[in-house]
């Protein structure tokens, strides 16, 4: 790494472990959106490691997928892209490639082999976006924070709509339900995309908004 891109120190090759190096990636990932003159850190967490550590069923390979599918698109929604506007998208996209596979690292069983790929696996995309964002940088007169938060809007704007709906459909029927799980196999593929897993969390979700007593 260049010295613009130290995280903080690492510790000694002995004491290293998936869960400290996946933890550094998250760092790094941080001093990126802040990088981009984002809002604060807090906000990374809410939007990109949240969302993604609330999904049981987030991998750094499906993350990817989407990556692919960014790189792909040739308009949005039928529009031509706006100068940057694609670089955003897919810079964001490729965080959340190696935040999603940071996350598979937490989860492995602690110091396996599967743990230390994942950790190999999240270096490797951190420092593809380290390098994206050194090596081209944005466009010149790009206003960089405007099209991050446009890319972040369009990245999240169809989960959280699929999320909504749920939300909606637990208000108007959730009291015909027994069980979270019956609740999500309902739900599941036929009231929004979702596996059902997806749908039990944001099941999950919603009632913690009702016994708070938020609406």
């Amino acid at each position: 790494m260049t010295e613009d891109h130290d995280i903080e120190p690492r510790p000694p090759v002995s004491l290293r472990t998936p869960i400290s190096e996946a933890g550094l990636v998250i760092s790094g990932l941080v001093e990126v959106w802040e990088k981009w003159d984002l809002p604060n850190a807090p906000v990374f967490w809410e939007i990109i490691f949240e969302e993604l550590w609330a999904n049981p069923e987030t991998t750094g390979t499906k993350q990817f997928d989407e990556l692919v599918k960014t790189e792909n698109l040739t308009d949005w929604e039928g529009e031509p892209f706006a100068p940057g506007f694609k670089a955003a998208i897919i810079q964001i996209a490729t965080m959340q490639v190696a935040c999603a596979y940071a996350i598979q690292a937490f989860r492995a069983e602690k110091g396996s082999i599967e743990a230390w790929s994942y950790v190999c696996d999240a270096w490797h995309w951190l420092g593809i976006l380290q390098g994206t964002i050194s090596g081209r940088g944005m466009e010149k007169g790009l206003d960089a924070k405007k099209f991050s938060l446009a890319g972040l809007d369009a990245r999240h704007s169809e989960n959280r709509k699929m999320k909504a709906d749920v939300f909606a459909w637990c208000d108007a029927n959730m009291a015909n339900y027994k069980s979270m799980d019956s609740a999500a196999e309902a739900i599941a593929g036929k009231e929004v995309p979702v596996t059902f897993r997806t749908a039990r969390a944001w099941i999950a979700d919603w009632k913690k908004t009702q016994s708070t007593g938020r609406a």
